[in-house]
């Protein structure tokens, strides 16, 4: 609600309520699954429909809906998977150089020349 008003306060400026919400990828919409349920709901309480313009996908009915969940409970895994490795790699990044060595067999190989 809290963006329907800061619409409405920037009315002076000429801003004009939402004809449609265009975005490259459903997945950069949010990448939370709770966050972008939230977010459709509150456009398709407003008649507010969400384009995207690289994935055709009809939203209006139940099969597209289907495919909208599942593209975005695949972003949300993707972005914890990603959060993962980039720990792991941090870790590795801390270790010792002999961990570096022994987790990347070219490097090892290329040392002993």
């Amino acid at each position: 609600m809290a963006c329907a008003e800061f619409i409405g306060s920037q009315v002076g400026q000429g801003w004009q309520l939402v004809d449609a919400v265009v975005v490259h990828r459903l997945g950069r919409l949010s990448r939370n699954s709770s966050d972008f349920q939230q977010i459709m709901a509150e456009l398709n309480a407003h008649n507010v429909p969400v384009v995207p313009v690289t994935q055709q996908i009809d939203m209006s009915n139940h099969m597209g809906r289907v495919a909208t969940n599942t593209i975005t409970y695949f972003t949300e895994f993707k972005r914890g998977s990603h959060r993962e490795h980039s720990a792991i790699q941090r870790v590795f990044d801390t270790e010792s150089p002999r961990l570096r060595i022994a987790k990347s067999p070219q490097a090892l190989a290329t040392q002993d020349l």
